[in-house]
């Protein structure tokens, strides 16, 4: 669906990147927002944008103690460092095979 969908997504990644395949990063936050137990999250940190400088210009940076950059802040934000995978893909499978079901735009 996502190959006829965008077709220029799947281009981009292989040309620009040279990957086989695209990010799911976009639909794992979606399947995070339905199941917020599909991933092993952190406790809560700092995390900023590094908004100056030449070496992370444009970074999210997620603050875990002692850090070469400058920042600090409240700790509100939980970072994803794992996935279940197996439950992820059965979820985004599911969620495809609805979608082919579906009637067709403009029927």
């Amino acid at each position: 669906m996502i190959g006829e969908v965008f077709p220029i997504y799947i281009d981009i990644w292989r040309e620009f990147f040279a990957l086989i395949g695209f990010p799911m990063d976009d639909v794992i936050t979606v399947a995070l927002a339905i199941d917020p137990d599909i991933c092993t999250m952190t406790e809560p940190r700092f995390v900023d944008v590094v908004l100056d400088g030449r070496l992370a210009r444009g970074q999210t940076v997620a603050y875990h103690g002692r850090q070469i950059l400058p920042g600090g802040g409240p700790a509100t934000t939980r970072i994803c460092t794992g996935i279940d995978g197996r439950r992820f893909m059965r979820m985004f499978q599911e969620t495809i095979a609805r979608y082919e079901r579906a009637p067709a735009r403009g029927a």
